[in-house]
């Protein structure tokens, strides 16, 4: 019995020996492991999937173009104007989505007369101008901020001074009477700052519209900055009467220190009224556009 039981243990043992050693691979490798078993490559690579153009959208229709934004120069608008320089016209172009180069011109000319204590000017009054400007629309609508410059600023005055003979005036604060047998005559001068001069405006309205149309109406309200404040030159020729119980006296003024210092003082005492804020001169127009060519999608 013994030998039996021992004939049975070694052929059991056996067994399961030979069983172990036969055990498929893949089962040792999933035990204890929660890797997944990768499947076999395949021999052809699968094609990527079709990214659409960043220009177009897919539609049912098929491909549409999608505007990201403008073509410079694509099209341009020519507006009237009405402002502080006077009458003008603007030309404007896209250069971006959201800007626009503008470049315009101001001129007029008109004739007042005034008085200075006692001096009559005729004057001739000129506004011209020509500037440039970028039109920035921030929020994309109407709005928008212009940075510029004023290229020539040819803004003067030119004007005549008059005292009629026998008519009594003032220099610096002295009172003469203008010589009947040789009025006092002269020039008046005024000068509006540097001719180049850098502004910045903010207005409303697109003289080139994105979404269609030809007509806008702009407007805008600045200053340019013409870096000093105006000033007037005054010269005066002719014979100044100082008048005295005893009779009067009449001096040449060109020839005559004291009355050239009071020339000077005249002048001195008018441009200071000139206040100081006027470095900055003002802009303020309005008034209507065209567009010309295509339009564009903001």
């Amino acid at each position: 019995m013994r030998a039996k039981h021992l004939m049975i243990f070694i052929f059991f043992f056996a067994g399961a020996c030979r069983a172990n050693s036969q055990a498929p691979s893949s089962a040792v490798v999933s035990e204890g492991s929660s890797a997944p078993a990768q499947a076999p490559e395949s021999s052809s690579t699968a094609p990527a999937p079709q990214v659409p153009d960043a220009t177009e959208v897919r539609t049912k229709g098929g491909a549409v173009p999608l505007r990201t934004g403008v073509q410079a120069f694509s099209s341009v608008a020519i507006a009237i104007k009405l402002g502080v320089a006077g009458p003008g016209i603007d030309v404007a172009t896209p250069i971006a989505s959201k800007m626009n180069l503008r470049v315009g011109a101001s001129f007029f000319s008109y004739n007042p007369n005034f008085n200075v204590d006692g001096i009559s000017i005729v004057g001739d009054i000129e506004l011209r101008s020509i500037t440039e400007a970028f039109d920035w629309f921030p929020f994309g609508n109407a709005l928008r901020i212009s940075p510029g410059v004023t290229f020539y600023n040819g803004n003067h005055i030119n004007a005549v001074a008059v005292v009629a003979g026998g008519q009594g005036f003032s220099l610096n604060d002295v009172s003469y009477v203008s010589d009947a047998a040789n009025p006092v005559t002269g020039s008046f001068d005024m000068s509006f700052g540097h001719q180049l001069a850098p502004s910045l405006t903010i207005g409303f309205g697109n003289m080139i519209p994105r979404k269609g149309g030809h007509w806008a109406f702009p407007f805008e309200v600045g200053a340019e900055y013409i870096g000093v404040t105006p000033r007037i030159a005054l010269n005066l020729v002719g014979s100044a009467c100082t008048v005295t119980p005893l009779g009067s006296n009449c001096q040449a003024i060109a020839s005559t220190p004291q009355l050239m210092i009071n020339v000077a003082g005249e002048q001195a005492s008018i441009n200071a009224d000139i206040p100081k804020q006027l470095r900055f001169f003002p802009i303020l127009s309005t008034g209507v556009s065209y567009r010309f060519g295509r339009s564009h999608d903001r």
